[in-house]
């Protein structure tokens, strides 16, 4: 069926084309009209019409109402959902020409679109339907998730500005953008945000993290200490604020500083692991081994009392507790992976620390041994230690390919920022993953 017949049957339908039926019966004037579903009348007394007679008798259709938009989406909708993606976009086509004004076809079209991985026409409906309805929220609302997942933040911006010019008091509106504001190192706005939010909802402690924590992901990390520190204003014993603090100030390679703050997490709660760990790792660059050793100890100890997530991190913390107590007795460090091996098993983290204190030993060959069989494992870290390894020997080409294939997986944080700078050591540059 051709496109200009489906239109022609879209559009009766739209209409409603269908004639109602006539009674046939004689009215005074002689003009056939339609009978009206009412009671049995009395008749009136029989009189002779005086009107003049017509050769013909008319009768005036009555139009009945037809399927709006909403019902004749059913039929894309039907065909999409049957897997027809052809059929489902020719009869959106059709439904954009006979509504120009609304932007139902066009989320349509835009999502067929991307199940078709065709997400330059994706965005270009949700641009139009964004043109059509300005104040369509729905339009706006997959405009901002598609401009998201392509990390169009400037884009992404603009609609947030939108959306919140039509709706000016929602919080989570609030936080959205300041997220972006954030990603794109625009502290003062992320803040300015983040108070009107709380204004709104005082109960949005959490959204200053994510927040701190969005810039940080953007490697936008003094904008991570000024959102924290106007955070901290709010809520002064906001931990997971003092983390995402300190981690910016290690990822900035200022040590002391991210030292104050996991020392103030860990006197809000001794038993923080995640913070005896990061302090544990911030001594070692400190040269502190054996406050180092003790920190790293207690992380393993307490992460693993965890959840999953935290008892991943226990088997890295006991690796490094191991390479900080290789750096004044070896023999202790063999001794402590031992047990922990004997407790949990041969973990990967655990096999690592072996390599590295291997390495401090100075058995480079056999501490490679150890990252090599962790990187077949596809153990990410010892990508970068491997990395650390071989420039530490002069191999820079292949230091910097697993520098490179580390920074491939991370993309923030304190060890990407020191993979990072050992790259730029080498004479590379860290933005380029392809040599």
């Amino acid at each position: 069926m051709s496109r200009v017949a489906r239109q022609i049957i879209l559009l009766l339908c739209m209409l409603g084309v269908g004639w109602a039926l006539f009674s046939l019966s004689a009215c005074s004037s002689g003009t056939m009209t339609p009978d009206a579903p009412t009671a049995t009348r009395t008749p009136a007394p029989t009189q002779r019409s005086t009107a003049t007679p017509t050769a013909t008798s008319t009768c005036t259709p009555s139009p009945t109402p037809g399927p709006g938009l909403s019902t004749l989406m059913g039929t894309p909708l039907a065909l999409a959902a049957a897997a027809d993606l052809e059929g489902a976009q020719s009869a959106y086509d059709d439904l954009v020409d006979l509504y120009p004004d609304r932007v139902e076809p066009l989320l349509g079209l835009s999502a067929i679109a991307q199940r078709q991985g065709d997400w330059e026409s994706a965005l270009n409906y949700l641009e139009k339907a964004v043109e059509v309805d300005p104040t369509s929220q729905e339009a706006l609302r997959q405009w901002a998730l598609l401009l998201d997942w392509q990390g169009d933040y400037n884009r992404l911006l603009e609609a947030y500005d939108r959306m919140i010019r039509l709706v000016p008091d929602s919080p989570d509106l609030l936080v959205g953008r300041a997220m972006i504001e954030a990603r794109l190192g625009q502290a003062e706005a992320a803040v300015d945000d983040l108070q009107a939010a709380q204004t709104l909802d005082p109960y949005r402690e959490y959204a200053w993290i994510i927040v701190a924590g969005a810039a940080s992901g953007a490697r936008r990390y003094e904008t991570a200490i000024a959102i924290a520190s106007a955070g901290l204003k709010v809520h002064p014993e906001a931990t997971g604020l003092l983390m995402e603090r300190g981690l910016a100030y290690l990822s900035l390679g200022e040590t002391e500083k991210a030292i104050e703050d996991l020392d103030a997490i860990i006197a809000l709660d001794d038993a923080d692991h995640n913070a005896y760990h990061w302090r544990g790792r911030t001594l070692i660059e400190l040269e502190r081994y054996d406050e180092a050793a003790d920190d790293l100890q207690k992380a393993g100890k307490l992460g693993s009392l965890s959840g999953a997530a935290g008892v991943n991190q226990a088997y890295e913390s006991m690796a490094y507790a191991a390479d900080a107590m290789a750096r004044n007795d070896v023999n202790a460090a063999f001794t402590y992976l031992a047990q922990q091996v004997f407790e949990y098993g041969s973990r990967d983290a655990l096999l690592m620390g072996y390599g590295l204190v291997r390495w401090r030993q100075g058995n480079a060959s056999l501490a490679l041994d150890y990252m090599d069989s962790r990187v077949e494992a596809n153990y990410i870290p010892a990508l970068y230690w491997r990395g650390v390894i071989y420039a530490d020997q002069d191999k820079n080409v292949e230091a910097a390919a697993d520098l490179r294939a580390f920074l491939a997986v991370r993309q923030f944080g304190p060890d990407v920022e020191m993979a990072r700078r050992l790259l730029e050591s080498l004479g590379k540059n860290p933005d380029v993953l392809v040599p």
